[in-house]
């Protein structure tokens, strides 16, 4: 599926220039597409043996990503 192949190619590349805190910023889980991409993400970081950042956005909303990134970036 592209969603999951688009993802763990993506997350490998990052992967590839050195990146290692790297955080998923989900979707909708109720979409096919949400979940194939947070599949892939976690391929790609398993294969590297590097912890997953998973930043949970259940309603999808711009402002709730914006708040949660933030939330990341300090954390993180």
């Amino acid at each position: 599926d592209d969603d999951l192949v688009g993802a763990r190619l993506a997350t490998a590349h990052l992967l590839g220039l050195g990146h290692r805190r790297i955080a998923f910023v989900g979707g909708r889980p109720d979409l096919e597409s949400s979940r194939l991409r947070e599949q892939g993400f976690r391929q790609a970081m398993a294969a590297a043996g590097v912890d997953v950042i998973i930043v949970d956005t259940a309603h999808g909303h711009s402002q709730g990503v914006l708040d949660r990134v933030a939330w990341v970036k300090k954390r993180y």
